[in-house]
C-alpha cells in the first residue's frame, strides 16, 4: 500500500512539474515575441520609419510563435520574420561617444544575448540591428519641445476586437515596450519590468471580457510606480468628499476635496479613524484595492487607495468609524467628481503672521502679484511659502527675489530617439533661477510641503530651495517631478505616465523619493482633531527660535 501511495505521489509531482514547465514555456515564447516586436518597432531601419503595418505583423505571427514546440522553432520563426523585413545596411560611426551626455540606467539589452532562450542566428540578427539601428525620424514616438516623449501614429481599434486574444496581447505589448524604451523612471521600479511582462501575459490572455480587461490594465499601470500614472476606464463612480492619510497604521480623515461639503454637519470630520466600510474591515479593503492604484511611494499610494476603496456606483456608503474614542456606524453620501472639484476654499493667499513673518500660498498667487508681495515683505525677517498643493508659475518670479545670484536648481533626462532606451541629460537655462541681486530678500525662507506637493509643485520647491536662507518643512512629497505624457490602450482607454524626469544638480533623484526635506513633520490625529495646521505651526516656531538666537 505504501509503495502505491509513493508511486502516485511521484507521478503527481512529475506531471505537475511538467505542466508548470509547459506553461512557463508558453509565456516565455510570447514574452520573447513582445521584446522582439518592440525592439524591431523602434530599432529596425525598415520598421521604425513606418514602412510596415507593425500591428498587423504582430497579429499574423502570434499563432506561429504559439505553435512553436521548442527554442529552436521560436528562434527560427523570429529570424525568418526579420529576414522578410528587408536588408539592413551596416555603417560605421567614427564619432566618440560622450558618456557624460547620456543616462544609461534604463538601457538593457541582456535579453538579446540570452543563449538559453535564443539561438545564435537570432542573437546575431538582433545585435546587428542594434549596431546598425534606425537613424531617421521615428514613426511611432516623438518628443515635445520640453523633452517629454509622446506616442504618435498608433492605430485605434474598436473595443469589439478585444474579444480576440491577439488584440489584447497587442495592447499589452504596446504599453510594455513604451515603458521599456521611453519611460525615464523604469530603473526605479519595485518589480523588474521583465517580470511584469511574464506576470501580465497570462492575465491579458484570460481577460476575455471588458470588465476583466479594464481591471488588468489598471493593475499594469499601477506597476510603473508613478504618482503621475492613471488610466481612464470610463467608470461612473461617486466619491466621499474626504482625503485620508495613513497615521500610525490607521486610516484617518485629513482634509476635504470641497470645503463646502465638509461643512455638512452630518459629514466626516478631521481626525475620524475609519474602521470598516460596508461592514468590510479596512485591512481587507486595502489588500483588495492597492494593486490597482499607482503611486511613486507608499504614502501617496495608500492615500489614493483610501479614496478609491470608499468610492462606488451607489449614492452612499456605510462607514464604521472612531471619532475621538467613540465608535459608531453612519451612512455617508458620495458625490460625483464635478461636485468634488467645485471648491469653495477660503484660504488666504498672502497674509502677515506677525510683524516679522509673512506668508504666501503658492497655489493661489499669480506671477503679476509677486513684485507687490515682496515690496510688502522686503524688510520682514522671514517668509513662509506654502507649496502644499498645485501651484502656477509664480514660483519663477519668487525665486528671483530670493536669490542674490543665479543658481542652478535642477537637471533632467529625456529619451534619446536615436538609441531608444538611452536618455540624454538636459541642463538648459530654464533650470537656473534668475536673481534680483542686491534687491534679493535677506531673511529666512521656509517652504512647506506634503503629499499634495506633486509635479510642478515639486519642481517649484526645487527652485525655491536655492534661496540664500532656505529650509523645507513637512512630509514626503508625491515623488512625480516631470511633465506628463498620455497615450491609449486598445479600447480607447487613455493612460498617463511621467514623460521626463528631474534631478537635483548633484544627481539626486526626485522621482519616488520626493523633494529634499530638512525638517520632517507629519500630521497627528491629535492635531487633526484640534483642527491645527501642525506644519505651519512648526514653521512659525522654527522661525522664532532662529530669530531669538540672532
Amino acid at each position: 500500500m505504501k509503495k502505491k501511495v509513493l508511486s502516485f505521489l511521484i507521478l503527481y509531482l512529475t506531471l505537475s512539474t511538467s505542466y508548470s514547465q509547459n506553461e512557463n514555456f508558453e509565456i516565455q515564447k510570447l514574452a520573447l515575441l513582445c521584446k522582439t516586436w518592440g525592439f524591431l518597432k523602434y530599432y529596425h531601419p525598415n520598421v521604425a520609419g513606418g514602412q510596415h503595418d507593425w500591428d498587423k505583423e504582430l497579429i499574423k505571427i502570434i499563432p506561429t510563435i504559439k505553435k512553436a514546440s521548442d527554442k529552436s522553432e521560436v528562434s527560427s520563426s523570429l529570424t525568418d520574420w526579420i529576414k522578410d523585413l528587408g536588408e539592413i545596411k551596416s555603417y560605421t560611426d567614427d564619432k566618440k561617444e560622450d558618456s557624460l551626455k547620456y543616462f544609461y540606467q534604463n538601457l538593457d539589452f541582456r535579453w538579446i544575448n540570452d543563449t538559453v532562450k535564443l539561438n545564435n542566428n537570432l542573437i546575431n540578427k538582433l545585435n546587428f540591428i542594434k549596431d546598425n539601428c534606425f537613424k531617421g525620424e521615428q514613426h511611432y514616438i516623438s518628443t515635445t519641445k520640453v523633452g517629454k516623449f509622446t506616442v504618435i501614429n498608433e492605430k485605434e481599434y474598436d473595443k469589439e476586437l478585444l474579444k480576440n486574444e491577439q488584440y489584447r496581447l497587442l495592447s499589452l505589448f504596446r504599453y510594455w515596450n513604451i515603458i521599456q524604451y521611453f519611460y525615464p523612471n523604469k530603473y526605479l521600479l519595485d518589480e523588474k519590468w521583465d517580470n511584469v511582462l511574464f506576470e501580465m501575459i497570462p492575465k491579458f490572455i484570460n481577460s476575455k471580457d471588458i470588465t476583466s480587461y479594464k481591471k488588468i490594465i489598471q493593475e499594469l499601470v499601477a506597476k510603473v510606480d508613478d504618482s503621475h500614472a492613471w488610466v481612464d476606464i470610463k467608470e461612473e463612480r461617486k466619491w466621499l468628499p474626504a482625503r485620508f492619510l495613513n497615521i500610525d497604521g490607521k486610516v484617518v480623515v485629513s482634509g476635504f476635496f470641497n470645503d463646502s461639503l465638509a461643512l455638512d454637519k452630518a459629514g466626516l470630520q478631521l481626525g475620524d479613524i475609519i474602521l470598516k466600510a460596508n461592514n468590510i474591515d479596512i485591512g481587507t479593503l486595502i489588500k483588495k484595492h492597492v494593486h490597482y492604484v499607482p503611486g511613486s511611494n507608499l504614502n501617496i499610494k495608500l492615500s489614493s487607495t483610501y479614496v478609491r476603496m470608499f468610492s462606488g456606483e451607489k449614492d452612499s456608503i456605510e462607514i464604521t468609524l472612531n471619532r475621538n474614542g467613540k465608535i459608531f456606524n453612519k451612512t455617508f453620501k458620495r458625490y460625483s467628481l464635478d461636485k468634488l472639484s467645485n471648491s469653495t476654499s477660503k484660504k488666504v493667499k498672502v497674509k502677515t503672521i506677525n510683524e516679522k513673518i509673512g506668508y504666501i500660498d503658492l497655489t493661489k498667487i499669480k506671477p503679476v502679484e509677486v513684485p507687490g508681495i515682496f515690496e510688502k515683505f522686503h524688510n520682514y525677517k522671514a517668509i513662509i511659502i506654502d507649496v502644499r498643493g498645485y501651484p502656477n508659475f509664480a514660483f519663477k518670479k519668487i525665486s528671483e527675489y530670493l536669490n542674490s545670484e543665479k543658481r542652478k536648481f535642477a537637471r533632467a533626462i529625456q529619451p534619446d530617439l536615436s538609441y531608444p532606451g538611452r536618455f540624454i541629460w538636459d541642463d538648459n537655462k530654464q533650470m537656473t533661477t534668475r536673481s534680483k541681486k542686491k534687491k534679493a530678500f535677506k531673511g529666512l525662507t521656509v517652504i512647506l510641503v506634503n503629499n499634495k506637493t506633486i509635479s510642478l509643485g515639486e519642481y517649484a520647491v526645487m527652485s525655491l530651495q536655492t534661496a540664500d536662507n532656505a529650509i523645507t518643512i513637512g512630509n514626503q512629497t508625491a515623488g512625480a517631478d516631470g511633465e506628463v505624457t498620455t497615450f491609449h490602450f486598445i479600447g480607447d482607454y487613455k493612460t498617463a505616465v511621467s514623460g521626463r524626469a528631474y534631478f537635483y544638480p548633484d544627481g539626486t533623484q526626485t522621482q519616488r523619493k520626493g523633494i529634499k526635506i530638512d525638517l520632517v513633520l507629519s500630521p497627528t490625529i491629535k492635531g487633526l482633531l484640534s483642527n491645527k495646521d501642525e506644519i505651519l505651526d512648526r514653521a512659525i516656531e522654527y522661525i522664532e527660535q532662529v530669530l531669538n538666537t540672532q
